[in-house]
């Protein structure tokens, strides 16, 4: 049945168009991972290299569990950001999976101790499934119910596809820190900017831009004790995410 239902939602979201468009993963403590929301901040205040690892594995006790990896890299190097994502998504008993993989540059111009960062990322997104792990209709039998050993009639003229992605950001920033008592940030940053299509049925079903702004400042306390609140906003079609934290 499990897997009955994962293929019906399959084909659900395939045939439903915009209405079923997919929404990027995303994670509560972003400000460990900045240039996944925006690319201008790629090697922003990074001294040596930043190298971050992020594991995620929801609703194990009802199905199968729905696993998020990421692997995020960025480095500066005199006033040019270097960084690279990758993060793999994996959902259901039918071998779901969507690959973000994605490089991201960005270059600084500096106005006094004001800073100013343009940023862009290109990269791939790829989505999979195997239809090996189905069980389809005709497959169930009134004697034995559903079994996976049945021959089907089911065939797929394709089970994945890669495309590219495209996006861009601009990051704001004060002061340096380390310098000052103060060091206010703000960026903005427009992901998928191409619209990559991601149906494997319907041609018009697409990932939707999605608009990431951000806006932060270091609080200098003492010599031991920094603490950075901010505020995170995303929007991507329907969906719209606040996240507010301090460090």
């Amino acid at each position: 049945m499990k897997n009955i239902f994962t293929y019906l939602l399959l084909i659900t979201c395939c045939i439903t168009g915009l209405k079923a468009s997919a929404q990027d993963p995303h994670y509560t403590q972003a400000h460990r991972i900045p240039s996944w929301y925006n690319p201008a901040a790629a090697g922003h205040g990074v001294e040596h290299i930043r190298l971050t690892m992020l594991y995620r594995n929801q609703w194990s006790s009802v199905m199968s569990p729905f696993k998020t990896q990421g692997l995020f890299f960025d480095k500066q190097v005199s006033k040019v950001g270097l960084g690279a994502n990758l993060v793999n998504n994996s959902s259901g008993d039918a071998g779901i999976r969507q690959l973000f993989l994605n490089g991201q540059i960005s270059y600084r111009f500096a106005f006094g101790k004001n800073i100013i960062a343009s940023g862009l990322q290109v990269g791939l997104i790829q989505k999979s499934f195997d239809p090996s792990k189905m069980t389809f209709d005709d497959q169930y039998t009134p004697d034995q119910g559903a079994n996976p050993t049945n021959p089907t009639s089911e065939t797929f003229s394709y089970t994945k596809l890669t495309r590219p992605d495209f996006g861009g950001g601009l990051l704001w920033t004060y002061g340096h820190p380390g310098k000052e008592k103060f060091y206010p940030y703000a960026g903005i940053s427009m992901q998928h900017i191409n619209q990559p299509k991601e149906s494997f049925i319907e041609e018009n079903n697409f990932i939707p831009r999605k608009l990431t702004a951000n806006a932060g400042v270091g609080i200098v306390l003492s010599e031991a004790i920094t603490i950075t609140p901010m505020l995170l906003f995303a929007q991507q079609q329907f969906s719209k995410e606040l996240i507010g934290e301090y460090w």
